[in-house]
């Protein structure tokens, strides 16, 4: 099979090492983020472009903090994206501009997953072996669920918004 389009340079170009990706909801877009580096210098990115024109509408770079980025969703109204790093917490951004929003570190324990809530006002992740629910906009958490004995591993939200499910090993 052949790919219908590759973005993000050309084969063999100094891109980074790409980590995650995940399409906008409306199809739109593509954002991806990993780590770059140079000469010591590491840095983390996310890159977002525009599928139908190939042009890239997004590219911000920041410091890593001890983690490499491992997961990136879109938040329902497909305006906002959130990077999850195996040990830092989640970043979450403007999808135009790519303004850093709000960062949520937690515990500051290792993060494996999240998930947006349906309407976007909530994000649950998997802090260390904690299912933390908190808000977008203030990053307060609102609930904890300190069930598990292990890692958690996935998180989804019930289509209502009214149950999660979460795993872990």
């Amino acid at each position: 099979k052949k790919a219908l389009q590759t973005l993000g340079g050309d084969a063999g170009s100094d891109e980074g090492d790409y980590r995650a990706v995940s399409w906008s909801p409306d199809n739109r877009y593509l954002a991806a983020s990993g780590m770059w580096a140079s000469d010591n210098n590491e840095q983390l990115f996310l890159r977002i472009w525009e599928v139908s024109s190939n042009k890239r509408v997004l590219n911000t770079y920041y410091a890593p903090q001890n983690y490499l980025t491992q997961f990136l969703a879109w938040s329902p109204d497909g305006m906002r994206v959130a990077t999850l790093g195996d040990a830092s917490g989640v970043n979450m951004w403007r999808r135009f501009g790519g303004t850093l929003l709000l960062t949520y570190v937690g515990t500051g324990g290792p993060f494996f997953c999240l998930a947006w809530s349906p309407d976007g006002k909530y994000i649950a992740s998997g802090d260390d072996n904690v299912v933390r629910v908190w808000d977008t906009t203030s990053g307060e958490t609102i609930f904890s669920y300190l069930g598990h004995q292990e890692i958690v591993q996935g998180i989804s939200w019930s289509p209502r918004g009214n149950y999660i499910a979460s795993t872990s090993n």
